[in-house]
């Protein structure tokens, strides 16, 4: 797994799949097997849901969340719900 992320509000954002094709997150206080919101399709793509070997992710003060799709060149920004905002 590459690209964890662990923030002020005890959110634990991590890649899965074998080519990091999801953004998941677990709040610590809630059973770690299970996301309380995904980001990505499964699939490997350009489309605005779907990531392609990405292996960076980061939150801001504003909770924001950035993502670097490293197979489509760009940075994803999305919502503290991982909701897409732009890129």
């Amino acid at each position: 797994m590459r690209g964890t992320f662990h923030d002020e509000s005890d959110s634990t954002f991590s890649f899965a799949g074998s080519d990091s094709l999801y953004l998941r997150r677990v709040w610590e206080n809630i059973d770690s097997s299970t996301p309380v919101a995904t980001f990505g399709t499964g699939t490997a793509g350009n489309s605005v849901s779907q990531l392609n070997g990405s292996n960076g992710v980061n939150v801001d003060s504003n909770g924001y969340v950035y993502v670097a799709d490293t197979g489509n060149n760009h940075i994803l920004k999305l919502d503290s719900g991982l909701g897409y905002v732009t890129s």
